[in-house]
């Protein structure tokens, strides 16, 4: 990002936390920070099915790109105390691994920094499915073409 554009989001997709507890994530990639918002619901994810991405630039017509252009970041990641982020310039590597839970294939996003490239520093649930995780695939690597 230069100096004087806006920060602009990416792509939208659900997400899970690993507890499996009853909350769910709406992961917010932006062009410089990735959000994560956490979202209470009342049913436990094990009887969830994987969704698919809410938003990808990359395959967006134009009217959905201009419309994500005027929505601000910011508003998102304070809408909670339990939202936070994380920029990509403290990412050094990043890994999409597949594994099977029951019927379903879950993916989860491993985001290393250079102080430990031994264990990820964050472990995020990608709630994407199968039909779905190409597109997630080719976005990761726009938008982190020297980590994966």
């Amino acid at each position: 990002m230069t100096n004087g554009e806006s920060e602009e989001i990416l792509g939208i997709f659900p997400g899970y936390n690993k507890n499996f507890s009853k909350t769910k994530n709406k992961l917010f990639f932006t062009t410089n920070r990735l959000i994560v918002q956490q979202e209470k619901h009342m049913i436990p994810l094990r009887g969830d099915t994987p969704g698919r991405p809410e938003y990808i630039s990359t395959i967006a017509n134009t009217r959905e790109r201009l419309k994500m252009k005027q929505i601000s970041p910011d508003p998102i990641l304070k809408s909670n105390p339990e939202n936070y982020e994380i920029h990509y310039s403290d990412i050094a590597a990043v890994e999409l691994k597949s594994a099977r839970f029951g019927r379903y294939t879950c993916y989860e996003l491993f985001l290393f920094t250079a102080e430990n490239l031994d264990a990820p520093k964050y472990d995020i649930g990608i709630g994407v499915g199968e039909e779905h995780i190409k597109y997630v695939q080719e976005f990761f690597h726009n938008i982190w073409p020297d980590k994966m």
